[in-house]
């Protein structure tokens, strides 16, 4: 008699325990999918679209928490600096040299400070 309690106990123990454990890994398993669909939008904070005056051509600019610009093309990113960004928050500015090609620069009032931060890119068709 004092066997099969002892059975019974035991069984009962690991009921609770696996389910314990089941519970555990399913909150795990959720959380694990709302963090990295969390963060799939983390990485840029801003985002602008700026058309070409002809209308023909449209990018996307993105900016990351240190205001780093992205541009991208049709979805497709066609640049990105290697500097390391900004200590506070800038606004990037686009000027249509052609359907072709743009200047890419700091938007005032930051315009002065960051007067080296011009950069032209090639709108390239991949």
């Amino acid at each position: 008699m004092k066997n099969d309690k002892m059975t019974n106990n035991k069984m009962t123990n690991n009921k609770f325990i696996k389910s314990k454990l089941i519970v555990f890994i399913a909150s795990l398993l959720v959380f694990m999918i709302t963090f990295a669909a969390a963060c799939s939008d983390i990485e840029y904070e801003t985002t602008q679209d700026f058309t070409s005056p002809s209308g023909n051509r449209t990018i996307t600019i993105k900016y990351d928490y240190v205001s780093r610009p992205f541009v991208f093309l049709d979805g497709e990113m066609i640049f990105e600096t290697d500097k390391p960004g900004f200590m506070e928050s800038v606004g990037w500015e686009v000027e249509w040299i052609s359907d072709d090609e743009i200047r890419l620069y700091v938007a005032s009032p930051q315009r002065d400070k960051y007067s080296n931060d011009n950069y032209y890119i090639k709108l390239t068709d991949n």
